[in-house]
C-alpha cells in the first residue's frame, strides 16, 4: 500500500453526520463514495464515529445524530492536526485498510461436479489494489435444513464446493466478501444477488444400473416413471475427461448402450431440464472390470450319481470364468420355497457344476446364477438360468425295507381274522344265557305235563273187534263216571266211530 494513503486518523467529530473527504498527497484524485441506508445497516454495530473505504483511496465517517446541527471534523494526519473544535464528541483512532466496504460478488453460479450432494458456486469480485487479505462467506439455505454460513479463503479461481448437501432439494446460495489486514477486521459487503440450484441426486434414486456382459459394451437402464424422467437423456465419461457424451436411445424405452474400455474409469450422469434447476442423477466413478453382470448361465442339466444330484451348465462368459461364483436354487414343489446354495467348489472339468444332496423319489427344481468372486472382477448377479424340473429315482433297498414289514403285517392281520372266533372260544368259552336257559327248562316241563306220550293212550285209533256189554241200572252210575273221565277225543261226540260202531 502506498504509504501516503495509509491514515492512522484521530476523529473528533463536532457536528457533521456524514463526512466525506479526501486526503491531500497522492490521494487527491480519489472518488468519494456514497453512503445508502443498506451501509448504514451493515455497519450499524461498527463503534460511533462509523468509517469505511470503498477503494482504499477515500475514506468515509458518519454517525447518527437527531438534531440538525453542524459539526467539525478535526484528524490528524502524519502527526498534523487539522480543523479546530471547542469539545469532542468522539475519539477515535482508526487503519483505512482495516475499514473497506466492498461490492458484494458478481456474477455468482451454480455448478454441478459430476457427484451427488455437491454443488460448485462460482463468482467474481472487483477488489480495490490496496486491499490486503479477502475473504469470502457462502450462505445456502434450503427447505428443512434451514441457513448455514461458510468462511472460504480466497482462491484463484473464486470458487468454493458445497458438500453435504440434501440430494433433490433446492439450494439458494448467496456470496460476500471483505479485506482487511486481519480476520477480525473490515467489514463484510452485502450478500450477492441469490442463484438457486438442485443438488445433484444419487442414481440409486432412479434405480440407475448400468454393467457390461462381455467387458466391451456398457449397458444402463433406470425407471423413467420415477421424478418425470420422460425427457431425460444419459451422458457419459470415458477416462473422467472433461467432455460429456450423449448416449443415444430410443425415447420409449429406460435403456442406453455405448462402447467402454476394461480398464478405464467411466461416470454417468442422467439428466433433464438444463443444469442447474433441472434433476440430475450421477453415478459413482467404475470400470467396466468391477461392473460385470453376465448373462444367465446356459444349458443347465443334471444327472443322478449315488444319492446326489449332480448339475453341470455352460459358463456365461468364458474369459472369466476362473473368477466366477455361482448360486443354486432348489426346491421341492412348485410352490415352495426356494432354498439356496453358494458353489465355492466346483466339480472338475472344463464345464462348471456342483452336486446336491436330495431325497430318492423326490420332485426337484433346480436354477443357477452367476457373480464375479471379487478376487479380480466385481458386479452384479447375473438373471436366473432356465428352471430344471425332474424327479429323483427311488431306492430299491429303501423299497425292499419298506415291502417286508408291510407283507408280514397283511399276513398277520389276515390270520388272526380268519382264526379269531376259534381262538376267542377256546381261550374264552362262551358263559350261557340263563334266561334262554330257563326258558327252554320251563318249557320242557310243560310239555311233560300237558301233553303225554303216544303210548299212554288208552285204545288204539282202529277197532277191530266190538265187545258188547251189558250192565244193570246199578252199575251205569259209575260207568258214566269213568266214562266222563275220557279225553274229549275218545267220546262218541268227538266223530271217532267207535260208538258209532257199536250201534251199527
Amino acid at each position: 500500500m502506498n504509504l501516503s494513503c495509509r491514515w492512522k486518523m484521530l476523529l473528533i467529530v463536532s457536528l457533521w453526520s456524514r463526512v466525506n473527504f479526501v486526503p491531500g498527497t497522492n490521494c487527491e484524485e480519489a472518488a468519494v463514495s456514497h453512503l445508502s441506508r443498506e451501509d448504514v445497516l451493515l455497519l450499524k454495530d461498527e463503534q460511533d464515529p462509523k468509517c469505511f473505504t470503498r477503494t482504499g483511496l477515500d475514506f468515509t465517517c458518519f454517525f447518527e445524530a437527531a438534531d440538525n446541527r453542524t459539526y467539525d471534523l478535526l484528524y490528524s494526519f502524519n502527526s498534523r492536526w487539522t480543523g479546530i473544535s471547542s469539545r469532542s464528541l468522539f475519539n477515535r483512532t482508526v487503519s483505512v485498510e482495516d475499514h473497506f466496504l466492498l461490492d458484494p460478488p458478481l456474477n455468482v453460479s451454480l455448478h454441478q461436479t459430476g457427484r451427488a450432494g455437491q454443488l460448485l458456486v462460482s463468482w467474481r469480485a472487483k477488489l480495490p489494489t490496496y486491499c490486503g487479505d479477502v475473504m469470502y462467506r457462502v450462505r445456502y439455505f434450503y427447505q428443512g435444513v434451514g441457513e448455514k454460513t461458510e468462511e472460504v479463503k480466497q482462491d484463484e479461481h473464486n470458487r468454493f464446493i458445497l458438500d453435504s448437501l440434501v440430494p433433490g432439494e433446492q439450494a439458494e446460495v448467496q456470496v460476500s466478501v471483505k479485506c482487511a489486514s486481519s480476520p477480525s477486521g473490515g467489514h463484510w459487503s452485502h450478500w450477492s444477488q441469490p442463484v438457486r440450484g438442485i443438488v445433484p441426486q444419487s442414481a440409486d434414486d432412479v434405480s440407475l444400473v448400468c454393467f457390461t456382459s462381455d467387458l466391451q459394451n456398457v449397458t444402463c437402464q433406470w425407471n423413467r416413471s420415477r421424478h418425470g424422467l420422460e425427457n431425460h437423456k444419459l451422458f457419459y465419461q470415458i477416462d473422467l475427461s472433461d467432455e460429456w457424451s450423449e448416449c443415444t436411445t430410443d425415447e420409449f424405452t429406460d435403456l442406453c448402450r455405448f462402447d467402454g474400455v476394461e480398464s478405464r474409469k467411466v461416470r454417468i450422469r442422467l439428466s433433464g431440464a438444463a443444469a442447474p434447476l433441472g434433476r440430475t442423477f450421477y453415478t459413482g466413478d467404475f470400470t467396466l472390470n468391477n461392473t460385470i453382470k453376465t448373462s444367465a448361465p446356459d444349458h443347465l442339466r443334471g444327472a443322478m450319481e449315488t444319492n446326489q444330484l449332480c448339475l453341470k451348465w455352460d459358463s456365461p462368459l468364458p474369459s472369466v470364468s476362473a473368477h466366477l461364483q455361482y448360486e443354486v436354487a432348489y426346491r421341492t414343489s412348485p410352490g415352495g420355497a426356494w432354498k439356496f446354495w453358494s458353489t465355492e467348489s466346483l466339480l472338475e472339468g472344463p464345464e462348471p457344476g456342483t452336486c446336491l444332496e436330495v431325497s430318492a423319489g423326490s420332485q426337484f427344481h433346480v436354477k443357477v446364477r452367476a457373480k464375479p468372486d471379487g478376487s479380480l472382477y466385481s458386479g452384479l448377479w447375473s438373471d436366473w438360468s432356465h428352471e430344471l424340473t425332474g424327479r429323483t429315482p427311488t431306492d430299491a433297498g429303501l423299497w425292499l425295507m419298506l415291502c417286508i414289514p408291510v407283507s408280514m403285517l397283511i399276513t398277520v392281520t389276515f390270520l388272526i381274522s380268519t382264526y379269531l372266533s376259534k381262538l376267542k372260544q377256546l381261550f374264552w368259552p362262551p358263559l350261557p344265557n340263563l334266561d334262554k336257559v330257563l326258558h327252554t327248562f320251563l318249557t320242557d316241563i310243560d310239555k311233560q305235563r300237558w301233553d303225554p306220550p303216544l303210548t299212554l293212550k288208552q285204545w288204539s285209533e282202529e277197532t277191530t273187534e266190538s265187545v258188547l256189554e251189558i250192565i244193570s241200572e246199578d252199575e251205569r252210575k259209575p260207568s258214566e263216571e269213568s266214562t266222563e273221565l275220557l279225553p274229549p277225543e275218545e267220546t262218541p261226540s268227538s266223530g271217532r266211530p267207535g260208538r258209532r260202531d257199536l250201534w251199527s
